[in-house]
């Protein structure tokens, strides 16, 4: 009798953990959601934004050709857009403020060798070139745009790359001497310029020359990192956002940076943006979790504009259900966030757009068999 007790008792446990192990994976599976095809599929550009009136607004992407998001009949929604005639669409930049605000793109041609920064207004007009595909990126602020461009041998085995400076009129103005690759723009108006490199920090200026050198000497105290990515997040307090490639964040106000522990592998895209649902204010971090899971981490926000460097964290405010996250937006490596412009329904969760490295545009918004707010491909 012991032993038919035994055997019943060990039986009986093995299906109890068969049984937990089922429900997990149960569980996991039911957090999946099935994917939609993608509007705009494939490897994108950041995505920016023209004009400051959230019905007049327009958000842009591109994946080697450039999409418009505009609201329309109430919903925001992607279609197609003018594309400039130089090439492939490598990166995309805003320049100017509210209506007067202008749509840049870079493009690369490899079967000549040329590479193009085009500016939009009722149509394409080339603004520079450089036949050895030097320019790199582009970053635009309120009344400049700024480029990187390599000026080293055409095997691109240097390692000199220059920041060149065009005004709100898409005219070349200064370029620096320095050999830093820049990474980031900003300029909250009302306060200085910041630009952020590769290896060296992020520099600032009270204005930007009008003839060559850009000097890169006054340097923001407490960053030597390399930096990934700049954003204002603070208009009022002019505040801004940076992270690096080392995983830290910095909070920088006037020349002086507050900066975080190591926070781990953050994007190397520099992927940063504002998350605001009318009560609460996010900083969303592109982030690495290991060679398999990546999307964005997110931070507290105060009321006077301070980041809580504390509060890093896997989504937990921005979504609904942090499990459904993992199971979408954490298995992709991020190029881009932003939020839709506008104020968010009451009860309702913002629309956030994400371009990533490779699987193209996603959103969240209500979607799916339970019409429930939930990241997946923007169709």
């Amino acid at each position: 009798m012991s032993r038919f007790i035994a055997f019943m008792l060990a039986l009986t446990a093995a299906g109890f953990f068969i049984g937990c192990d089922q429900y997990a994976i149960f569980y996991a599976v039911s957090k999946e959601e099935k994917l939609k095809e993608p509007k705009i599929p494939g490897s994108l550009t950041k995505i920016v934004k023209t004009g400051e009136d959230p019905d007049t607004d327009k958000l842009y992407v591109s994946n080697g050709k450039i999409f418009v998001c505009e609201k329309g009949s109430g919903d925001w929604r992607w279609s197609g857009f003018s594309n400039p005639p130089g090439g492939d669409v490598r990166d995309i930049a805003v320049c100017g403020t509210g209506s007067t605000s202008i749509l840049y793109a870079l493009t690369i041609n490899y079967s000549n060798g040329d590479s193009a920064i085009w500016k939009y207004d009722s149509g394409w007009s080339r603004i520079a070139s450089d036949s050895n595909l030097g320019y790199q990126a582009i970053y635009g602020t309120d009344t400049h745009l700024f480029a990187a461009l390599y000026r080293g041998p055409p095997s691109k085995s240097g390692n000199d790359y220059k920041i060149v400076a065009f005004n709100a009129a898409g005219s070349y103005q200064c370029e620096s001497s320095a050999t830093y690759f820049l990474t980031g723009a900003a300029h909250p108006t009302g306060s200085n310029y910041y630009l952020s490199t590769k290896g060296a920090g992020i520099f600032y200026y009270s204005s930007i020359p009008t003839a060559s050198p850009l000097p890169l000497t006054d340097k923001v105290t407490g960053t030597a990192d390399s930096i990934n990515a700049l954003l204002v997040y603070d208009l009022v307090n002019y505040k801004i956002a940076a992270s690096s490639h080392e995983g830290h964040i910095y909070q920088i106000s006037g020349t002086t940076a507050t900066t975080s522990d190591d926070k781990g592998t953050l994007s190397a895209s520099g992927t940063l943006a504002l998350w605001n649902n009318g009560s609460a204010k996010l900083l969303l971090v592109g982030f690495k979790v290991d060679s398999y899971r990546f999307g964005y981490r997110e931070m507290d926000i105060d009321a006077s504009g301070n980041i809580n460097f504390s509060s890093f964290r896997s989504p937990s405010t921005s979504v609904n259900d942090n499990e459904s996250y993992i199971a979408t937006l954490e298995k992709k490596a991020l190029n881009g966030l932003m939020q839709a412009p506008g104020p968010t329904p009451a009860g309702d969760f913002p629309l956030v757009f994400a371009s990533t490295q490779k699987d193209g545009l996603w959103s969240f918004r209500r979607g799916g068999d339970e019409n429930r707010f939930i990241w997946n491909r923007e169709d």
